[in-house]
């Protein structure tokens, strides 16, 4: 992960699993087979998707560097 130290390694690594759990939790919300009404998978797949994916994508493009 570039140049930072073991602390900040294990703390992002910490970060990006938990928001990779969030996005699991909100994904599971959205399946139609549970139960999930049509408005709640668009606004899955039209907000919080997106919110999710590019917070991700944010965080793994800081550590590239």
């Amino acid at each position: 992960l570039g140049n930072i130290n073991d602390d900040e390694e294990s703390y992002m690594v910490d970060k990006i699993l938990c928001d990779a759990e969030d996005l699991r939790t909100e994904a599971y919300k959205s399946l139609a087979g549970w139960g999930a009404s049509r408005v709640t998978i668009k606004n899955f797949v039209e907000n919080v998707f997106p919110l999710h994916i590019g917070n991700l994508e944010r965080q793994l493009k800081l550590n590239e560097s």
